[in-house]
């Protein structure tokens, strides 16, 4: 279980990693993930769940491990962390069971997205919106996956935001055909804060 310290070495090294994406010089981008894996290691050993995600996802790549090892290692921490209510690791543990890389499983990958979905993750809600319209993996329900992808596009989510404004410039999936509305939804779409795929 974190504590306040736990909390703030997390933070730490999430921001690291966060100005590790936005840096361009290679040599700067190693030292700051080399520097975040060394803040999150501790971590991932106490089995907190947003260290063993950002270590699977962004520094676990500075160990040097082999390909085969690599994959073995990130999939046992994704899952770690997604059976401990991680909402993003249980979004990429239903990609890894959509994907195959741990073997298709259509009702196991519908499972986790909808786990991530009900926690509130904008691009869970639009998968998991996706899964009830088409029925993938679960019964189908397109009234309730309708919804779903609206919360994603509540969230900013980029798919859910072209999906809502297409739906209001043709009338389908209920939406009423409103051009006006259409276009407002399809602005969205230019916001600094829209998560893309």
């Amino acid at each position: 279980m974190a504590n306040g310290s736990d909390d703030r070495i997390g933070a730490e090294a999430e921001e690291l990693v966060d100005r590790a994406w936005v840096t361009e010089d290679p040599n700067t981008v190693d030292a700051l993930l080399k520097e975040a894996h060394r803040l999150l290691v501790p971590l991932v050993a106490k089995g907190l769940p947003h260290a063993q995600y950002l270590h699977a996802c962004c520094t676990l790549g500075t160990e040097g491990k082999d390909e085969a090892e690599y994959d073995r290692r990130y999939c046992e921490l994704i899952e770690a962390a997604a059976k401990q209510g991680h909402a993003k690791a249980q979004f990429r543990l239903g990609q890894l069971y959509d994907d195959g890389e741990l073997g298709r499983n259509p009702e196991l990958s519908a499972h986790w997205f909808k786990l991530s979905a009900e926690q509130g993750y904008p691009y869970a809600q639009w998968v998991h919106g996706l899964n009830l319209m088409n029925g993938t993996g679960m019964e189908k329900d397109p009234q309730l996956g309708l919804q779903y992808i609206q919360r994603a596009a509540d969230g900013k989510f980029e798919g859910a935001l072209q999906f809502v404004a297409d739906a209001y410039a043709e009338g389908k999936h209920g939406y009423s055909k409103d051009p006006e509305l259409s276009q407002r939804w399809r602005s969205k779409l230019s916001d600094p804060d829209v998560t893309g795929y």
